[in-house]
């Protein structure tokens, strides 16, 4: 959608909880273009929305009526094209590979910050893919071609990867992975030594070029 020649993205918020709801307006209005323009707070009122309006993004958390990964099929058979962030508070790994599989672009955690669900939304809604970087390098990896084919990241390599192209340091990844800043140091050579990378901003470049950010 446009607005004097401006464009606008769309943003439908499902969520149970009225502040989250609330608060999801309030961050898309500080962001440029993005405006929240459905708001719901169950599974049947999200599809019959869906069914009635148009939205260029769909932010959806746990909500009352059905589970997730049946809402999300539903959605799909709705309205096929509008891609689907999940932000939602259980990041369990084997659930979000479950949800990403059932047709969800994207999942970023509730105890992220602002700034990543903000990277996951202008990412997802350009067509991309996001999977947070806390959740672990394994569905990262099998959701992200991120190397050459004759390159084999490990799931921890990719993740500290992710992390680093994200601007965290050394000693925070250590601290977020509960590992020493010389183990986090080492899987930072290995990966560069893999990928052929020089420098910082090259692995940034990669990053970018693969998918891992945005």
């Amino acid at each position: 959608m446009c607005h004097s020649g401006k464009i606008v993205i769309r943003v439908f918020v499902a969520d149970n909880h009225v502040l989250v709801r609330r608060g999801l307006r309030e961050l898309c209005r500080e962001m440029d273009g993005y405006i929240v323009t459905g708001m719901v707070a169950n599974g049947d009122d999200a599809l019959e929305a869906l069914g009635r309006d148009r939205f260029d993004l769909i932010l959806l958390d746990l909500v009352p009526g059905m589970a997730r990964r049946e809402l999300i099929g539903a959605i799909r058979d709705t309205t096929a094209q509008t891609p689907i962030l999940v932000f939602s508070q259980p990041d369990d790994p084997h659930v979000v590979k479950r949800l990403l599989q059932a047709g969800a672009a994207g999942f970023v955690s509730k105890k992220s910050c602002t700034d990543i669900l903000m990277l996951a939304m202008r990412k997802v809604a350009s067509g991309g893919r996001f999977v947070d970087s806390s959740i672990g390098g394994d569905v990262l990896l099998e959701y992200f071609c991120v190397s050459p084919p004759d390159t084999c990241l490990s799931p921890r390599e990719l993740q500290i990867m992710t992390l680093l192209a994200q601007g965290q340091n050394v000693t925070t990844i250590a601290t977020a992975l509960a590992i020493s800043d010389k183990t986090v140091s080492t899987h930072k050579v290995r990966l560069m030594h893999k990928l052929h990378l020089r420098n910082d901003a090259e692995l940034v470049r990669c990053a970018l070029d693969y998918g891992l950010v945005g």
